[in-house]
């Protein structure tokens, strides 16, 4: 199955991801509790989430057990047996990906920082099965991301429209929205977010390392 992520000319060699548990053994009082945390953790990735489960699995920064500024080794630790493919940028740039699949079945994409190789960056979520204790995820419209997050503000990048959140950190949405038909500049939605239509649904999660609050000083 091809990946398809968000922007044009992005092609990418799909490597597949096959999630096994982790059976490492744990000694001591203080150890179980982490050995208990593990094996949660890495039976996300090895079975199908039910009705239920779901919807806890998509949330700021994280996917299931794989969380945005997860390290290589931490993240082979909770999903074992994961391999690497190559992507190509709209520049034509290479660089290292994974595929994000969860009991065998592909749901996204893992992207590496530029400059340190061993750390996530981004999770880009394109299954509709996964989502936010909102019921928010791939399929979702942008009038009920308005609904439930309040105003949305925009942005276009790598042919690409997106929304997101202030209500909601860590998480952007790429719309299927066309603003060639609206706007002459597509950079332009940055100011007019207002013209993305309730109808564009989502075509793909952006799980990024949510940015520290930081409240204002009264004084």
């Amino acid at each position: 199955m091809q990946l398809t992520v968000a922007w044009q000319s992005l092609v990418t060699v799909t490597v597949a991801m096959v999630c096994q548990g982790d059976h490492r053994r744990e000694g001591g009082a203080s150890r179980s509790v982490a050995h208990a945390t593990d094996q949660t953790a890495w039976q996300e990735c090895a079975r199908w989430p039910t009705n239920k489960d779901r919807y806890e699995l998509l949330r700021p920064g994280r996917v299931g057990p794989v969380v945005v500024g997860m390290s290589r080794a931490e993240l082979r630790r909770r999903c074992p047996g994961l391999r690497d493919s190559a992507a190509f940028g709209a520049e034509g740039i290479p660089r290292r990906v994974t595929v994000l699949a969860i009991a065998g079945e592909r749901v996204g994409l893992v992207e590496w920082d530029d400059t340190r190789d061993t750390v996530i960056s981004r999770v880009l979520v394109e299954s509709p099965i996964l989502q936010t204790p909102d019921s928010i995820g791939v399929g979702t419209t942008v009038g009920r991301l308005r609904q439930k997050l309040g105003g949305l503000a925009a942005g276009y990048d790598d042919a690409a429209v997106y929304v997101w959140s202030e209500a909601q950190p860590g998480m952007s949405f790429i719309v299927r929205f066309r603003v060639s038909s609206v706007l002459a500049s597509p950079d332009d939605i940055a100011r007019r977010p207002d013209l993305v239509p309730d109808t564009a649904s989502v075509r793909m999660v952006i799980l990024v390392a949510p940015r520290p609050q930081f409240s204002r000083d009264p004084n």
